[in-house]
């Protein structure tokens, strides 16, 4: 179960606990806070609280079970803050979940590219995220000035010396091996060509490292390093040994059943989060780690890393 906790602070007079959940957490929404609240799942000090009205003051401790799942708001214009890097013809940005990485036949609506276009002028995708994946991602410009630098991201993906890491919230159904590789094939779901599957044979090759890093309440939270680049990979990996990620509504049976409470509350964000992303060294180009600092979804309700996990690539 995840929750969140805080010590209340800076009140003037004691107030409404509606009012001081809507005004520390806006992203939630009024209704939302309302639904929390009438189901119980709000305790001021141990003590579950129904009202809405109930006064709370400063030096309470609050608690919110199952907090709700942020918003997904509109994404109509590129943000300054999504630019971790910009060099030369690079541009690295970090791309916030619900927003796709590029338009669709489906969807034809805003997308990180089209605004990025629409900030930096043309700009290409090097590689792709999943909709509800947060995190590192890169683009480039493109004509005989990039030439050179294109030519090597091109190789960089190519040779498989690109590295990448992610961090994911998983259900624990059944404990895993504290670190470990997955090795699997993965071709389309014979069902949904939108889902991959685990075939016996045919598809590709697929290979992720994984380390456990922390366990709590079920959960746990899992450093990613995929060897592969196909398509859902960590998704279907985790789901392959019975560990889906938090939120994820195609591979997560839980969020798929129609009757089930996961369902009904199936607007949790996937949580899985592109956290680290290094370049080669090669001729002309010096080695280079771009970083995309963990979403505070990923530490709440964790009371064994309420700070950020952090390591170097190897």
């Amino acid at each position: 179960m995840q929750r969140v906790q805080f010590i209340i602070r800076n009140l003037h007079e004691p107030a409404r606990i509606d009012k001081v959940l809507r005004t520390r957490y806006p992203q939630w929404g009024r209704r939302a806070i309302n639904t929390i609240l009438n189901a119980g799942q709000v305790m001021v000090n141990g003590r579950t609280i129904w009202l809405g009205s109930w006064k709370v003051k400063n030096g309470d401790r609050l608690e919110v079970l199952n907090p709700p799942t942020d918003k997904r708001m509109a994404v109509d214009r590129f943000q300054e803050e999504w630019i971790l890097a910009r060099e030369g013809a690079l541009i690295v940005l970090n791309k916030p979940a619900g927003l796709l990485a590029e338009p669709t036949r489906a969807n034809r609506g805003s997308s990180l590219l089209t605004l990025a276009q629409s900030h930096f002028g043309p700009v290409t995708l090097r590689h792709r995220l999943d909709r509800d994946t947060s995190g590192v991602i890169l683009l480039s410009h493109q004509g005989p000035a990039a030439k050179s630098l294109n030519q090597y991201l091109d190789q960089a993906f190519k040779s498989g010396r690109l590295r990448k890491e992610y961090v994911a919230i998983i259900h624990e159904r059944n404990r895993l091996k504290d670190e470990g590789t997955i090795r699997t094939r993965l071709d389309t779901h014979q069902n949904r060509r939108d889902m991959m599957a685990v075939v016996q044979k045919g598809g590709r090759l697929a290979i992720t490292e994984y380390k456990i890093t922390h366990r709590w309440n079920g959960l746990a939270k899992v450093i990613l390093h995929p060897k592969s680049g196909r398509m859902h990979q960590l998704r279907v990996h985790m789901q392959y040994l019975g560990a889906p990620i938090v939120g994820d509504r195609l591979y997560d049976s839980a969020l798929r059943s129609k009757n089930s409470q996961a369902k009904r509350n199936g607007d949790q964000r996937l949580m899985l989060h592109a956290r680290q992303l290094m370049l080669p060294q090669t001729e002309g180009y010096p080695e280079r780690c771009y970083v995309a600092p963990l979403p505070d979804e990923f530490s709440q309700g964790n009371p064994t890393s309420m700070k950020d996990y952090s390591r170097p690539l190897k």
